[in-house]
């Protein structure tokens, strides 16, 4: 990749040098002297990934273009340079050992309200980051990761499978995703019906007391463990809240799919957030 990305520099380069005469060409001067730049600084030894592209290089400020190609959506503009500020940093302190984007920001085609993050630690008490309000960041040990795995946790096995790294030093994390590419395990369904159970008691407790923008939130949770429970029991790995209905769809469960949708919409539109 590197070897790569610098040849396609020194072409570029050579187009900059012969647009720079008299007359000059800005046109081609400007495209070419851009496309030299980009190719040359992805080239470089560097920590921030996502997937196998590069997004800078060690002490470097993020190469912002690539940033913003790197997420099918962004929130808002405080997210994104929050986002660019947050990794730089990240990748000064020892403590956080990968940055991975999870949630529906993380999945093509489908809609998104926010964007949540995984920040894998060395010390998770260490992590002190206040985020604004529309990224949501979850953190765990990367010394724990591959135990939460292979306890079916449902948020490590969704960001093993789903997650799209943004920084990955050492490449630690794509040894953690090697390992388990092939034997992923589903979710424990049990533990879905459980949060579905307390999130309807505590929807149905705010029916009771009149506010209906508090269970409109905690249906959209109950059906979201409902859908989660039926997918892992049916050997389907779930995917982000708003891809969800599709695939009850998918195996047959309409009902599941359509309450949910409903669910949704009656808030006007899908959540990015996993739960």
């Amino acid at each position: 990749m590197a070897t790569e990305k610098l040849a396609l520099a020194q072409r570029h380069l050579r187009r900059v040098q012969d647009a720079w005469d008299d007359p000059t060409d800005w046109d081609d001067l400007y495209l070419y002297g851009f496309y030299a730049l980009e190719p040359q600084s992805t080239a470089r030894v560097c920590t921030w990934r996502f997937g196998c592209e590069t997004l800078g290089t060690r002490g470097d400020p993020v190469n912002q273009a690539q940033l913003k190609r790197a997420l099918h959506r962004w929130p808002t503009t405080k997210s994104f340079h929050w986002l660019a500020s947050f990794l730089e940093r990240s990748e000064r302190d020892p403590n956080v050992v990968a940055v991975i984007v999870i949630g529906s920001a993380a999945r093509p085609n489908v809609a998104s309200d926010d964007l949540d993050l995984m920040v894998l630690c060395r010390d998770v008490k260490l992590l002190r980051e206040k985020a604004p309000i529309e990224i949501d960041v979850r953190k765990a040990n990367v010394d724990s990761v591959e135990m939460s795995i292979r306890a079916r946790q449902d948020l490590a096995i969704w960001t093993a499978c789903f997650g799209r790294p943004l920084l990955d030093k050492q490449g630690i994390w794509k040894g953690i995703t090697r390992r388990w590419r092939d034997r992923l395990p589903l979710p424990d369904p049990s533990v879905a019906f459980d949060r579905a159970e307390a999130a309807r008691e505590r929807m149905d407790k705010m029916a009771a007391v009149g506010d209906e923008e508090a269970r409109r939130e905690l249906e959209i949770s109950y059906r979201t463990h409902l859908a989660r429970a039926a997918l892992a029991r049916a050997g389907v790995q779930p995917a982000s809240r708003p891809e969800l209905s599709s695939q009850l769809q998918e195996l047959g469960e309409t009902a599941l799919a359509s309450d949910l949708e409903r669910a949704l919409s009656s808030r006007g539109g899908a959540t990015a957030r996993t739960e």
